[in-house]
């Protein structure tokens, strides 16, 4: 997602996902991806299997005919989807933890269900919805009066709050992408049970990047014709 209200804010539409840029909802961490190249196997397909960023390496790994040797990589949090997505078959990743907001809201995890609970009472920001885009339109269209009527310009103040109240959020994402309309937790809990187990097994293992790699230089941004500009600063190390 792109930062639309928080996140040094730059015009985007995240429509129709709820949140900006560094907030757990679904406007802020869903982002899509293709494949292409000129042998690829197969073109045309579509794959809505469940899948994370983490996930590239091996993808490109297996995609590429090779294979990653033992002690060759620390533990890796990717898995590879490479098979799946050949065939558009099942995604082998069954859950996908978010972290927190960059306001420390969260965690957020949800399963291959699609049920996402988030552990606080928001996912950051301020939670707006997007307007509508479409192509060469630079206002909120008519096509689809649902949304309009629920979405929100950046800097008005908000017109929808979760229904639910309480520590945690519930959403079904199949059924509502945008998190209009938390869940009652209270007539789902084996599902907010389970999925804060889950949160607590992620939580458990979890292993913060205190610093960067000690064999490289300190950050400063690279010089050239154009001006300065920011790029890999750590290669040949």
């Amino acid at each position: 997602g792109g930062p639309t209200t928080e996140c040094s804010t730059t015009g985007q539409s995240n429509w129709p996902f709820r949140g900006s840029k560094c907030s757990i909802y679904e406007g802020g961490t869903r982002g899509t991806a293709f494949l292409h190249w000129q042998g690829l196997p197969r073109r045309g397909v579509t794959f809505t299997g469940l899948a994370h960023a983490a996930d590239w390496l091996p993808i490109i790994v297996s995609a590429v005919g090779s294979r990653l040797w033992p002690n060759e990589t620390l533990s890796l949090d990717g898995l590879d989807l490479w098979d799946a997505l050949l065939s558009n078959g099942t995604s082998p990743r069954k859950s996908v933890y978010y972290g927190i907001s960059q306001k420390h809201d969260g965690p957020a995890v949800r399963d291959e269900q699609g049920y996402k609970l988030i552990l606080s009472s928001s996912g950051g920001g301020q939670g707006q919805w997007s307007p509508q885009q479409l192509p060469h339109v630079a206002s909120s269209c008519d096509t689809n009066a649902t949304y309009d009527k629920l979405s929100l310009l950046e800097g008005q103040p908000p017109l929808f709050r979760d229904s639910t109240a309480g520590d945690v959020l519930l959403y079904h994402l199949p059924t509502d992408d945008g998190e209009r309309h938390a869940l009652d937790v209270g007539k789902h809990e084996a599902i907010v049970a389970r999925l804060r187990a889950l949160a607590v097994q992620y939580e458990a293992t979890k292993v913060p990047q205190l610093t960067g790699d000690p064999a490289c230089p300190a950050f400063a941004p690279l010089a050239s014709k154009e001006g300065r500009w920011i790029g890999p600063w750590c290669d040949g190390v």
